[in-house]
């Protein structure tokens, strides 16, 4: 029998670090800035905190023990905090 939760969560931490690397593939196009200037811009720190809360909830989802499942849930909200912080930086500007 296929263990559908297993597949959903391998699919969302796979799914969130093929979008970090697909930021992270723009973000060097750019010649005239460094990866790590581009990476710094509010609308690149927000994909990038998409990309660590899909593959956090992957990660959270796929385990089997709780104190795991508690610390990757402490890390997703982290990350969902440095999101609305972005979020709201770029609000402001």
């Amino acid at each position: 029998m296929i263990e559908w939760l297993g597949v959903f969560a391998a699919a969302m931490w796979i799914g969130g670090l093929a979008w970090l690397l697909t930021v992270l593939g723009f973000a060097r196009t750019f010649r005239d800035k460094t990866t790590r200037q581009v990476l710094g811009e509010p609308e690149y720190r927000l994909a990038t905190t998409s990309g660590i809360l899909l593959f956090t909830v992957g990660m959270a989802l796929g385990v089997n023990t709780w104190y795991e499942r508690a610390g990757w849930i402490v890390v997703a909200l982290l990350t969902i905090w440095d999101g609305i912080t972005v979020w709201q930086a770029m609000r402001k500007s």
